[in-house]
């Protein structure tokens, strides 16, 4: 008899934290949002995307296309809140702010290798 109340203690516990949670949830979903700043999504943006091109990639993009990449990157944190996509690589970024028809200019450096030195495209050109 004493195992039937325990087990029926632990159902109502756990009911009761279940219930705790999807109050907190519903709390947390209507809640109002403090309004984010510009500097506070570009920080956000660039926690959860990796590579070596990342940074300049989201510097770009907020000087030459401002509110507009805020909002992109708005969307994109949304979505990585909610759990439908994890990290971005930042090709990945860069294609998604190119198919939204924000053209970014990336600085590109060609170096040739001969005989072991490394020249420029301009010096191995003039040779």
């Amino acid at each position: 008899m004493s195992e039937d109340k325990e087990i029926e203690k632990l159902i109502e516990r756990k009911a009761l934290q279940t219930w705790q949670k999807a109050l907190a949830r519903r709390a947390q979903a209507q809640a109002p949002r403090k309004e984010e700043g510009p500097q506070d999504v570009v920080l956000k943006i660039k926690s959860i995307v990796e590579g070596s091109r990342a940074d300049e990639i989201i510097e770009k993009a907020v000087r030459y296309y401002g509110d507009h990449a805020i909002k992109v990157f708005k969307r994109i944190l949304e979505l990585h809140e909610r759990g439908e996509i994890s990290k971005l690589s930042d090709y990945e970024l860069y294609e998604i702010l190119r198919s939204l028809g924000m053209r970014i200019p990336l600085e590109t450096k060609v170096r040739i290798v001969r005989h072991g030195s490394e020249k420029s495209f301009s010096e191995a050109l003039s040779e």
